[in-house]
């Protein structure tokens, strides 16, 4: 249970025991589980120098309030996390700088990249792009409804692109599933052959074509700004890796959330790694397409549901539960 945290199951064991005990010794330890002394005492050193147990001048063990003392170590995985995020961001802002030498201005552009402005040129190379595609379109949306102007525009590019054979995949944020217009039409889409699923948050709106052709938003939040055709073989192999990795973690759109056996839904879960990365409560609402006042409420029913008294706590019960995962952060 204690893997997020660095525990070998040994250690679990050992750690487990002290506990129980409230007070032993190396020796106490090493009879009732009936392992080898000098294995237990490497052990206890390791818990030592991971602050959560106490020797005393008798050689007596006792642990630290676990409360405090795994608290801690979360406080340090979560530092380390941060540090890893900046060299993230750092990465993100190389391939910005990449993005931006390859794409070139409109008069001489680069063959990787191609830089397309304006709302009627985005859209006559969308559909252009759709109807070049020989076999897949992937794509993922980051938006909580579709205009109905949209949805009746896309309808007959979908049908054509079915009807050819071509395999559709597409990820929308969970938010969807409120608005009826927007799953009236990917309910269509499914019947019609596509398949569609949702997630609680995306990282990027992207479309990519026979996994060799990927258009993104130059901004994100303002897709009319413009957007870059990429063509290199690496970055659209990344960004289809991407893709395949979120589709994994999504539900289909005829099904209801999971919510299996476990006591937080998958929307209290995705907050929970939201919190993890720092998000306050308006940019988790923004990530998940939903009003600051509903993840008000959320977070509200989230604390009460797990019995913490402050999000940290609510951090160090839900990486203990497993419910989320230290690595979720970056």
């Amino acid at each position: 249970m204690l893997e997020p945290l660095g525990f070998d199951q040994l250690t679990e064991v050992v750690y487990t025991a002290i506990l129980e005990e409230r007070e032993t010794s190396v020796d106490g330890i090493a009879q009732s589980l009936k392992l080898a002394q000098e294995t237990v005492a490497q052990t206890v050193d390791n818990l030592a120098k991971m602050q959560l147990i106490v020797e005393n001048s008798l050689g007596r063990l006792a642990a630290v309030d676990p409360q405090l003392g795994l608290a801690a170590m979360l406080t340090n995985q979560h530092a380390d996390l941060v540090r890893r995020q900046q060299d993230i961001e750092r990465s993100r802002l190389a391939v910005a700088t990449w993005l931006t030498r390859y794409s070139g201005d409109d008069s001489s552009p680069e063959p990787d990249a191609e830089r397309i402005l304006g709302r009627e040129n985005i859209q006559s190379r969308l559909q252009r792009l759709e109807s070049e595609c020989e076999s897949e379109v992937l794509s993922l949306s980051p938006v909580n409804s579709l205009p109905p102007t949209r949805i009746e525009e896309s309808r007959p590019l979908y049908r054509q692109s079915l009807a050819r054979g071509i395999r559709i995949r597409a990820v929308y944020l969970d938010s969807v599933r409120q608005d009826k217009p927007t799953m009236d039409h990917l309910r269509w889409l499914t019947a019609e052959g596509g398949q569609v699923r949702t997630i609680p948050s995306l990282p990027v709106r992207m479309l990519i074509v026979d996994r060799a052709r990927a258009l993104i938003p130059i901004a994100n939040e303002r897709c009319s700004d413009g957007a870059l055709l990429l063509v290199n073989e690496n970055v659209v192999t990344a960004m289809a890796a991407l893709f395949l990795d979120v589709w994994r973690e999504s539900t289909p759109i005829d099904t209801g959330h999971r919510g299996g056996e476990q006591t937080l839904t998958r929307q209290e879960i995705h907050v929970l790694r939201l919190w993890s990365q720092g998000l306050k409560d308006d940019a988790v609402a923004r990530k998940m397409g939903l009003t600051s006042r509903t993840i008000r409420r959320i977070s509200s029913d989230l604390m009460d549901k797990m019995g913490a008294k402050s999000r940290f706590m609510a951090g160090v019960l839900a990486v203990s539960q497993n419910w989320i995962d230290p690595h979720d952060s970056v």
